[in-house]
């Protein structure tokens, strides 16, 4: 599916909001429109006014009048004067109860000449008739994105971030995936271990080779350890961490009748007086 958002087509602050469709944008009170390019105007949002009235919009752009065309009024025009009707006009209309649902997700109240709407919570307007925006208070932090809906808001949290208000950084240290006594740092939707001596890894289970760069000499065999190694020198004639030192086979006089004894590897020889072999 195609990101509709991924060209941020939102102008104005509006946030994006992705759809099967395509794309929906959410404007700030000051913008409307598809993509929120046009000032703000209730008159031509809402067109509040009824029966053909002229409406004209508040330097607020909020705010408006309806002018009536004769034969209505109310302050919306939704009135239609029955001309016919107390000829002395000493009888209130009780819209509420000519007009069911006039206030729409409110309740209305009858007043002198009019009436009022309370609106339920989650609703606005005059006419309780527009769904309030909650994600005007911009309660999503850490850039998540805030989905407007009926008297409440849905945070859409970013990778590594939960909680009603994406407010909670997630630990992703807590299922300890670092081994061998490792050191485990959480991050942003990631995590770092930092590995024993001796271990390497993304989660410090592979243990270095110490072996690798060949330390014993002489063809010694080398053993690997945690962070160390170890030397056989077994059957090579030398001795030493590394195998390094040549044993001194004429340790012991193996030379008889005063012969000079002359060291090699795992083995001697005798340089003998004359006489003797």
């Amino acid at each position: 599916m195609i990101n509709g958002c991924a060209s941020y087509p939102c102008l104005n602050g509006g946030i994006c909001i992705e759809t099967v469709e395509g794309f929906t944008c959410n404007c700030t009170e000051q913008w409307m429109g598809a993509v929120c390019d046009i000032p703000y105007d209730v008159c031509e949002f809402h067109k509040p006014c009824f029966n053909n009235a002229t409406c004209r919009t508040a330097s607020n752009k909020h705010d408006y009048t309806c002018e009536c065309l004769p034969g209505f009024n109310g302050r919306r025009c939704e009135n239609d004067i029955n001309e016919c009707s107390g000829v002395t006009c000493d009888k209130d209309i009780n819209e509420c109860d000519t007009s069911p649902g006039i206030c729409n997700k409110g309740i209305c109240q009858n007043e002198e000449g009019g009436f009022q709407c309370y609106c339920r919570p989650g609703y606005t307007g005059e006419r309780c008739d527009l769904d309030f925006d909650e994600c005007l208070s911009v309660p999503c932090q850490n850039n998540a994105t805030c989905l407007n809906m009926i008297n409440n808001y849905e945070c859409v949290c970013p990778p590594g971030y939960t909680g009603k208000d994406c407010s909670i950084d997630i630990n992703e240290c807590e299922p300890m995936p670092c081994m061998n006594g490792s050191t485990c740092v959480d991050g942003i939707n990631e995590y770092t271990c930092i590995c024993q001596a001796g271990l390497t890894g993304k989660i410090c289970d592979i243990n270095i080779d110490d072996c690798e760069p060949s330390p014993c000499m002489n063809e010694a065999r080398c053993i690997d350890g945690l962070n160390s190694y170890t030397c056989d020198c077994t059957d090579t004639g030398y001795t030493g961490d590394h195998c390094d030192i040549n044993i001194d086979d004429c340790i012991g006089y193996p030379c008889k009748n005063g012969a000079k004894c002359i060291d090699k590897v795992k083995d001697y020889y005798c340089l003998c007086y004359s006489g003797y072999t």
